[in-house]
């Protein structure tokens, strides 16, 4: 009885690593993204130049 449940073990532990391992099948790691920096807000600024199209010309 214990002999027939390691041969049967085996035999499935033989058939499970055959299958992950198929030929012409590459093997891909997934790599998530991550951010590096925190995203900052820029810098509001007022503009220094002023532009005829936003002049109020009298």
């Amino acid at each position: 009885m214990l002999q027939g449940l390691l041969t049967v073990s085996l035999l499935l532990s033989v058939a499970v690593s055959a299958i992950k391992e198929l030929p012409g099948v590459k093997k891909y790691e997934v790599v998530y993204p991550i951010r590096l920096h925190p995203l900052h807000k820029r810098e509001v600024k007022e503009p220094e130049q002023q532009f005829l199209s936003s002049m109020k010309i009298s």
